[in-house]
């Protein structure tokens, strides 16, 4: 995600630390998998040279920066996860950054990003979708964690979308409408096409912003829409939803989107969840 306000002082190691933990705990528990901590590098241990880090951590670390993100996720082989966090923020936007980039470490571990390793070397729209998934997953968790469990549909919906455009929920039921159509022409197929889905992620290109930006923020408000349209269709059952947005592959999310797409009632139903105060 885009970096945002900067404090002047990091956050406290033992203050990330401690969150981290709490966050990993909570999606294990949902995912019911025992995944291991990613190693944690804060954008100050790298500035000040706290903690010995490798050249490559700090090229990528700056990577990051240079991308203006304030958390990002890098899996090597040999070492494992690794979250890298913009600490020079509020303790609030922290743990943000923490619940967001530890959705992607909780989906590699399991093995459902498994196919991201290989979406620089395919197809433009193939890895467009993927990473529209991958994104709308962490979106959608990082969002429901912030709510908490009992705010109802309508309060999960909008601290979602609060990271993005509150106002991008109008959107919703036109998402749910343009998917709907696409399953109506594929009465036999199992999942939602590439291309398909790649048409939908075109709908939220905005020329209004920085070139740079335009395709970022189209996966991710597209990924957002199809993570909401998975837990519309799960009748806001929020832990199923979680559950399958931290451990199902592309290949089932796809899936889950086709399911979801031949409920003719989805657009209906979202469209009065989204009325309600």
């Amino acid at each position: 995600m885009r970096a945002q306000q900067k404090g002047a002082i990091p956050a406290d190691r033992k203050f990330i630390e401690s969150v981290s933990a709490e966050i990993l705990d909570y999606y294990n528990k949902v995912a019911v998998r025992e995944c291991p901590a990613p190693v944690l590098i804060t954008l100050s241990g790298i500035a000040m040279g706290e903690r010995m880090h490798s050249v490559e951590e700090r090229f990528e670390c700056l990577e990051m920066m240079r991308k203006e993100c304030d958390g990002q996720y890098i899996y090597h082989a040999d070492v494992g996860g690794k979250v890298f966090v913009n600490d020079f923020n509020e303790d609030s936007r922290v743990r943000e950054i923490l619940s967001h980039e530890l959705v992607h470490h909780v989906r590699k571990m399991t093995g459902a990003s498994a196919e991201s390793d290989n979406s620089g070397s395919v197809k433009d729209t193939n890895s467009k979708v993927i990473w529209s998934l991958e994104e709308g997953c962490a979106m959608f968790i990082q969002g429901a964690f912030a709510a908490g469990r009992d705010n109802g549909p309508n309060g999960i919906i909008k601290s979602v979308f609060g990271a993005i455009n509150p106002y991008e929920t109008a959107i919703l039921p036109v998402t749910f409408t343009l998917i709907g159509k696409y399953a109506e022409s594929s009465p036999h197929e199992k999942e939602m096409s590439n291309e398909e889905l790649s048409t939908v992620i075109d709908m939220f290109r905005d020329s209004s912003i920085e070139r740079t930006h335009v395709l970022r923020k189209s996966v991710y408000s597209a990924g957002t829409n199809f993570a909401i349209a998975i837990f519309t269709a799960d009748d806001f059952d929020l832990e199923r939803t979680e559950r399958k947005l931290l451990t199902y592959t592309y290949r089932e999310l796809k899936e889950e989107l086709m399911s979801a797409a031949r409920k003719p009632e989805l657009a209906k139903t979202i469209s009065k969840v989204l009325r309600q105060t």
